[in-house]
């Protein structure tokens, strides 16, 4: 008779210090909320991450968008063309490049972000609530070099 294999089973006190499990908690409390606040707007939270990116002036290519919102290069391309179809963004090709095609938000998408950055903005009070100003920097200091060590582990 075969022995049965054996699995690993993290422990309940390894799951809780879990980088992952917590990661994951974090991004589906804030994610869950901003999508059921904002979906009366026809909009997901990957497409206000990119209205967002190019209201600020973080990005105007899909190029630039796809290195700083993690879906693949067709994914942000298919996000861009229904905030296209939505009236929300628009394409324009260099007269100087004909190759390069920037972005830009619409007069509606222009009108649009602001108000879903409240409610993002009211989300993100509501789940701090509690956590001082002190804690706040400790815990956006951790994430950071917690990106910044991935990124560098990418490059390499």
């Amino acid at each position: 008779m075969e022995e049965p294999q054996t699995r690993f089973r993290p422990s309940a006190e390894a799951v809780d210090r879990s980088l992952g499990h917590w990661g994951t908690n974090l991004a589906n409390a804030s994610t869950f909320d901003l999508n059921k606040r904002i979906s009366g707007y026809e909009i997901t939270p990957v497409q206000f991450a990119i209205l967002h990116r190019c209201f600020i002036g973080e990005a105007d290519t899909v190029t630039d968008l796809a290195q700083i919102i993690p879906i693949g290069g067709p994914s942000m391309s298919r996000q861009v063309d229904q905030l296209v179809t939505k009236g929300l963004l628009q394409r324009q090709r260099l007269s100087s490049d004909r190759r390069i095609v920037r972005l830009t938000l619409t007069e509606d998408g222009l009108d649009l972000v602001p108000k879903l950055e409240q409610i993002r903005a009211e989300i993100e009070e509501e789940l701090t609530e509690g956590i001082s100003e002190d804690d706040m920097e400790v815990f956006i200091s951790v994430a950071r070099r917690i990106v910044e060590n991935f990124e560098k582990q990418q490059r390499s």
